[in-house]
């Protein structure tokens, strides 16, 4: 494969958003393709999460981008400037990306201010040092900033291995699955963190991850992988309640797949009419996803049309009580999950009656 050499001011034209074209790539030994004809767009300032299980491509995604992989077909593009196709490639130093890995990899010899400053060398002293505290700053690595990696918590290190991928300003930043050792309550104020600073830095990204709060908490756009195909891309909110398939519902949360069947203009289920929901396929049957919260229960049948049901378990989950219910439909008995206020009083055993919120 050729190997691009970028003119001097290639740099200064590669901004703008990032555009992955039918990019496809089979590793040698591997019956199925890694990735498979994956057609991306990130736009220019803005958060992509590319979301998926173990295997489903989604580094390999990030290492084609980087420049680490060699792709077989289809081109990558950042800006006006082409980093990579099947028969070119620039090489990663060319590639102005900033990559920030799962372990945050700082240089232990360093201190954290050190570190964020280490992509900087080549700008003069004075400036380097404004925009090392700038970068400090906008991570909140200023109480830790002189200590070495080993003297720093987990959440201290990322901060300052995300404020060293962001200290050369790049065109795109690569977030690879970084928050991962991290423990609960520190990761979750960490993505809030995250957020914020790609907010402030308008960077083009993509961040990869298999925690589906993260990509929802983080990210503008959403892009579902599964087994190196492109599933569906779209806001949060679109993919949460409009999912292009079975697979893509039940990744991201709780869903009753519930089969539907024509009526005039719009769908019916055994709960009731549907009129807003897509049908999608799922393993043959044509189904909607009813997310738990679209879920109506009471203990009485008032107000339309309504199933009863027997509450088979009920969970205390702290904002909200989880309910599964039986019921006997057309097609003989289902099951559906349903979420009720906290304050809600039922019991496995109670009668309710069932459908689905307008």
């Amino acid at each position: 494969m050729l190997r691009l050499r970028r003119r001097r001011n290639a740099q200064a034209r590669s901004g703008g958003q990032l555009t992955l074209s039918a990019v496809s790539k089979r590793f040698k030994g591997s019956a199925a393709p890694a990735l498979d004809r994956v057609s991306l767009t990130v736009e220019e300032g803005r958060t992509t999460a590319v979301l998926g299980e173990s295997g489903s491509g989604k580094t390999t995604l990030l290492r084609l981008v980087a420049g680490f992989e060699e792709l077989d077909s289809g081109t990558i593009d950042a800006g006006d400037l082409r980093i990579a196709s099947g028969r070119h490639s620039l090489p990663p130093e060319e590639r102005n990306v900033g990559i920030v890995f799962q372990d945050a990899a700082l240089l232990p010899h360093l201190t954290l201010r050190q570190n964020i400053a280490f992509g900087l060398q080549r700008l003069p002293e004075r400036e380097r040092e404004r925009r090392v505290d700038a970068v400090v700053e906008l991570v909140r690595a200023g109480d830790a900033q002189r200590r070495y990696p080993h003297q720093v918590s987990g959440g201290q290190a990322q901060r300052a291995a995300i404020g060293r991928a962001l200290a050369p300003r790049p065109r795109v930043l690569l977030l690879d699955e970084p928050l991962n050792n991290l423990d609960g309550p520190l990761r979750d104020r960490l993505i809030d963190e995250l957020r914020s600073i790609l907010s402030m830095q308008a960077t083009t990204t993509i961040f990869v991850t298999h925690i589906r709060d993260a990509a929802f908490r983080v990210a503008d756009q959403v892009a579902v992988l599964r087994s190196g195909r492109l599933q569906q891309t779209g806001t949060p909110e679109e993919l949460y309640w409009s999912p292009a398939n079975g697979f893509v519902a039940s990744l991201l949360g709780k869903t009753n797949l519930i089969e539907v069947r024509r009526n005039g203009a719009g769908w019916l289920t055994d709960l009731g009419p549907v009129s807003a929901a897509q049908p999608i396929d799922a393993g043959g049957r044509r189904v909607v996803s009813i997310r738990p919260s679209q879920v109506s229960v009471s203990a009485a049948a008032t107000g339309g049309p309504r199933r009863h049901g027997t509450v088979v378990t009920e969970r205390f989950l702290g904002e909200v009580r989880e309910l599964t219910i039986a019921l006997n439909g057309e097609r003989g008995p289902f099951q559906v999950t349903a979420h009720a206020a906290a304050a809600a009083r039922f019991a496995a055993g109670d009668r309710v009656f069932v459908s689905i919120a307008p």
